[in-house]
């Protein structure tokens, strides 16, 4: 992989990190498959029904690719005067993108337009900053997407990703991490008229782990997070969290470690009574059996507690498997379900409080040469949401339209392939194809789309 492609996706794995304290509870680390890091992309915009507002198809996960043989590894370039204390990287990525589907309608239908299709252009600068300290290095990352449409200018605008994270080694055994992520990003529009609403979030979180040399180690601690938009409007999905959590590793067998993890999060939102709290229990195994699978995996039980409503509990967990079937051929599986709250009751559909959210990617990548990759990825994603309440569903009832319990089932693919010359060059082209069912026919429940996709990447 392109060290621009290692930027570019610096920040969406760091956030990713955050989440599930990949590097401590899952050491060593095996990898997060794309799907995991799609679904919280532009989370805070969706953060209460990641179903809404924009695609989410994966693509696949570049991670799982080996360093190409034959490709020199070259050193690292450095600004001259700045090479003891800090290294610079850098680099931009273009991206071309025509989707059949933009605003992911039911037949694509779009009133006085001839097609619902339209060319997105995107133009990524990033920047990577790193100092060498062993003792505390720090990591600061910056991208900006600079986002153009082809009709619906509606789709222009300019996303910023600002991380950092830096990790204070106390005593040999005892690390404090402290890390932080912002964002300046907007939610796609689903109809014509409308336009882009902009919104800023940002995640801290402070965290302590010790370790116990092969045996283990074991991470406590605490993390905030927030969103704003700017329409007031959207003010219902405006929330902040904040989440105390300990996680922990024991090696059992010389390959295999048990993994746990409890936590507390309290949700203030700001303008919809949908506060709540949650708390998870959970445990399971990581394992590094040979050199060709690795993988974890982790079962849990979470109860929410939903302010002015009955509390809803049930199974979460994840799961991740790394196989490399030969030198030529890797496969990646990733498995995810919990419970989700939503503030889409507000709309009187047919919405509970919450919704069991069910994830499965499988992707690969098979070595053409040792410079091309041909990658591949199927997605399944189900919904079912709970029961509306009653002043809900006696208002459905009344003005003629389903009072069922929605349930969403999300289908999708892509096969792609990529060329790296070098270490600094990346050139790829990919197609992508997800189709969406739901019980509840609206037009913006079902919906098909096809997305064509040019990419490249320079890096120094």
């Amino acid at each position: 992989m392109s060290r621009t492609a290692k930027v570019l996706l610096t920040s969406v794995l760091l956030s990713v990190a955050l989440q599930l304290g990949v590097g401590m509870a899952q050491d060593p680390k095996v990898g997060t498959t794309t799907l995991h890091n799609f679904r919280r992309r532009g989370e805070a915009a969706q953060r209460f029904d990641a179903g809404r507002g924009r695609s989410r198809l994966p693509e696949v996960d570049l991670s799982l690719e080996t360093p190409a043989e034959g490709v020199e590894e070259e050193e690292p370039l450095f600004l001259e005067g700045l090479a003891k204390m800090l290294r610079v990287h850098g680099g931009v990525g273009f991206q071309e993108k025509y989707s059949n589907n933009i605003f992911l309608r039911a037949g694509g239908a779009i009133p006085g337009r001839h097609t619902p299709g339209d060319f997105i252009h995107m133009i990524s600068p990033s920047l990577h900053l790193e100092t060498p300290s062993k003792r505390m290095p720090i990591k600061v990352d910056y991208t900006l997407d600079i986002i153009r449409a082809g009709q619906f200018e509606h789709f222009d605008t300019e996303e910023h990703n600002l991380s950092a994270v830096t990790d204070l080694k106390i005593t040999p055994r005892l690390t404090l991490r402290i890390s932080d992520v912002l964002q300046r990003a907007g939610v796609e529009p689903r109809e014509p008229d409308a336009t882009i609403v902009n919104y800023y979030s940002n995640e801290s979180e402070a965290s302590l782990t010790y370790n116990f040399g092969e045996r283990g180690r074991v991470q406590g601690g605490f993390r905030h997070g927030l969103a704003r938009f700017d329409l007031r409007r959207f003010r219902s999905s405006e929330y902040d969290t904040d989440t105390v959590f300990v996680k922990g590793y024991h090696r059992i067998l010389p390959r295999v470690g048990v993994i746990a993890e409890t936590s507390h999060e309290w949700v203030d939102n700001k303008e919809f009574m949908i506060d709540n709290e949650r708390d998870r229990v959970g445990g399971g195994l990581q394992w590094d059996i040979t050199s060709r699978l690795k993988g974890s995996a982790l079962l849990g039980y979470e109860i929410l507690h939903l302010e002015s409503s009955p509390n809803d509990h049930g199974l979460y967990g994840h799961a991740e498997l790394v196989y490399d079937y030969s030198r030529q051929l890797r496969f990646g599986l990733y498995a995810d379900r919990s419970l989700r709250e939503t503030t889409l009751v507000a709309e009187n559909v047919s919405y509970g409080r919450a919704f069991d959210d069910t994830q499965l990617t499988l992707n690969s990548i098979y070595k053409i040469t040792r410079r091309i990759s041909f990658l591949s990825g199927v997605f399944a994603i189900i919904d079912d949401y709970k029961t509306p309440p009653y002043g809900v569903k006696r208002f459905l009832i009344s003005s003629n339209q389903d009072s069922r319990a929605r349930k969403d089932d999300l289908f999708g693919f892509s096969l792609g392939l990529r060329w790296q010359p070098s270490r600094y060059v990346s050139l790829g082209a990919t197609y992508e194809h997800q189709k969406n069912r739901s019980n509840i026919r609206r037009p913006d429940f079902d919906y098909e789309e096809g997305v064509f996709l040019l990419n490249a990447s320079l890096g120094f």
